[in-house]
């Protein structure tokens, strides 16, 4: 999984890889909930600091992926270059970005951008509460315990003692013969 800076860079190469990229800025604007001129300097600023070679601010990928979703772009993407930039083949680019523009087509939440209004912050985040531990409906049935007699322990008065025993069913049946043999012989 690549991280931020990766991501920032990549979607930096795709915007600027044919010039200067064409934007619709006061879309770009509406939806990070800033002013035109907010949402031009940020660009501004992050364009200098990727040239610099400087660490973008938080908001650049939130800023990059506004951009390129809101971009005119006519040419088709070389993808070599971009590839050779972001360390990545060619074909591993061109789906990152295909997969990119999938998410942005249908509808998926700008990563880090600031929501105008609590209910739609609340709709893009998922808020599903974990559901509550409770205690299963019906217990467990004890395993089946059968008495047998042990005639190891016989007492003076010729009686068994009784001994509790788990029994297993394909014991059962040798048990319940070695019993009833046992009581038919007294």
């Amino acid at each position: 999984m690549p991280t931020e800076q990766e991501n920032v860079l990549f979607l930096y190469q795709v915007l600027t890889n044919d010039g200067a990229p064409v934007i619709d800025w006061d879309a770009v604007a509406a939806e990070l909930g800033l002013e035109k001129g907010a949402a031009t300097k940020r660009w501004s600023r992050l364009k200098k600091a990727m040239d610099d070679g400087a660490n973008p601010s938080p908001t650049s990928y939130a800023l990059l992926w506004l951009c390129i979703k809101h971009r005119t772009h006519n040419t088709p993407m070389n993808w070599a270059d971009i590839a050779g930039t972001c360390h990545t083949t060619p074909g591993a680019a061109s789906k990152r970005y295909s997969r990119m523009k999938q998410a942005m087509e249908a509808g998926a939440a700008v990563p880090g951008a600031a929501m105008p209004d609590a209910e739609a912050a609340s709709a893009a985040v998922n808020t599903a509460a974990p559901e509550p531990k409770t205690t299963p409906k019906a217990t467990r049935k004890k395993k089946a315990r059968k008495v047998i007699a042990d005639s190891s322990s016989e007492d003076d008065d010729g009686s068994l003692a009784i001994k509790r025993m788990a029994a297993h069913k394909r014991k059962r049946a040798a048990l319940k013969k070695e019993h009833d043999r046992r009581a038919n012989t007294q």
